[in-house]
């Protein structure tokens, strides 16, 4: 045999690891809405999302195999949509009611 048949059967291994720890993320930040930790709530949860977005790019978008000029835009699309969300918040936050 060519060993093709390995490689295929192990393939799923790494998106499934990666489903399984966003599951367990999601079971975290789901359980902290019921502990009263206050202020730090928020950051906790933050934290919680950003550990998800990297395994989301990191794994699930094969960013880690990819080019360096992927990898440079990935960040720019990055960049761009915080740019655009603190813009936006800066307006939300100037308007006087």
């Amino acid at each position: 045999m060519n060993g093709s048949s390995n490689a295929q059967r192990v393939s799923w291994r790494g998106p499934v690891a990666v489903w399984l720890g966003l599951l367990v993320l999601f079971g975290v930040t789901t359980g902290s809405a019921f502990v009263p930790l206050g202020p730090f709530n928020i950051a906790l949860n933050l934290l919680i999302a950003a550990i998800m977005l990297a395994l989301l790019v990191t794994f699930l978008m094969d960013l880690r195999h990819s080019t360096t000029l992927l990898r440079l835009l990935a960040c720019a699309g990055l960049f761009w949509t915080v740019f655009m969300f603190a813009l936006t918040f800066t307006d939300y936050l100037s308007r006087y009611y």
